[in-house]
């Protein structure tokens, strides 16, 4: 299976400053899938894990300073390249192309370390951000997702107060 998709993980963040749909939710494979809506979101303890097939999440950036501590992970298995871009006082980058560290900068986060056990890419993409969440991957599998608001006082705009 190749994944497709963006993960974000926002800490200390509650559901409710994204706009999501919480009489609407769906399990992590309909949250992911290429035919979903749009973004959505799932609490996680004191977390927001957040995953977008539409790869919206790239403009996040672009938009304005994401929470510190923020960590958007991209899986591009059709591609074969993977991103994990962190945010904040320590800023990091790392891009995974066929298999090699194509790009590394900044200092990585403790949670990387399962980059060396795990072999298969977006598998332990995955498993980077369950760790970063405190969660399983099979937990993550099994976590209510609700879809995210769209306008102007939806995702983007609820997350950084536009």
């Amino acid at each position: 299976m190749s994944m497709n998709f963006m993960l974000g993980f926002v800490p200390n963040t509650d559901l409710s400053a994204f706009g999501a749909d919480a009489e609407s939710t769906t399990d992590f494979d309909g949250a992911s899938r290429s035919t979903a809506a749009g973004p959505s979101a799932a609490q996680v303890g004191a977390h927001v894990l957040l995953v977008d097939p539409g790869l919206d999440l790239q403009q996040l950036p672009q938009l304005s300073g994401p929470p510190a501590g923020t960590v958007l992970v991209t899986l591009g298995g059709t591609s074969d390249v993977y991103v994990v871009q962190s945010f904040g006082d320590h800023p990091r980058l790392r891009v995974l192309a066929e298999r090699e560290v194509a790009e590394d900068l900044g200092a990585p986060i403790d949670a990387e370390a399962v980059f060396e056990t795990e072999d298969d890419p977006e598998d332990a993409h995955l498993a980077f951000v369950c760790r970063l969440a405190g969660i399983t991957v099979e937990e993550l599998w099994n976590l209510e997702w609700a879809p995210l608001a769209s306008g102007r006082g939806g995702f983007f705009g609820r997350l950084f107060g536009r």
